[in-house]
């Protein structure tokens, strides 16, 4: 939807001006699409007031904008300003403490499983497993029926589960 969504309101200031309904009605396609409307035109309301129109590529800034949590602010500092991050998102979290990579204490904070693959995974390649793993938990890993007799991993995975 992001192509629709951001020819229709371009700027900050024209999403700020927008009716959460109208925005709604573009990305209803989405999950939770009516929460997701309202924020959007609320962070942009946010960033015409208070940053002036720009926005902010600080993880303290960002994560102070209505709907945006730590996960969304990484994916925004790597797509607009270009930094290294790590976003944790549910697919990226179950795959870690599946493959044992982050402790089964930290699966209910994605900070610490994601200060946990910080440590071990090199730095280039933080935003690349972002969108790999949501698509291998997406097709192949998912979170009630994993299909692990067709996983890559499944020789190296201690969680899996071999149809038999």
């Amino acid at each position: 939807v992001t192509p629709q969504l951001f020819a229709q309101w371009p700027t900050p200031e024209a999403m700020a001006g927008a009716s959460v309904a109208d925005v709604a009605d573009t990305i209803r396609s989405l999950g939770f699409y009516k929460s997701k409307a309202k924020h959007a035109v609320e962070a942009a309301q946010m960033i015409v007031a208070d940053y002036g129109g720009e926005v902010p590529a600080d993880m303290k800034e960002l994560v102070k904008l209505p709907g945006v949590g730590r996960k969304t602010a990484n994916v925004v500092g790597i797509v607009a300003f270009g930094k290294r991050a790590m976003p944790v998102d549910t697919h990226v979290n179950r795959i870690a403490h599946r493959l044992m990579l982050s402790p089964k204490t930290h699966a209910k904070e994605p900070l610490k499983t994601e200060q946990d693959l910080l440590k071990i995974l090199p730095r280039e390649y933080w935003e690349s497993v972002n969108h790999q793993w949501i698509t291998f938990g997406r097709e192949i890993c998912d979170a009630r029926k994993p299909k692990c007799d067709e996983c890559p991993l499944a020789d190296l995975c201690p969680s899996v589960r071999v149809a038999g």
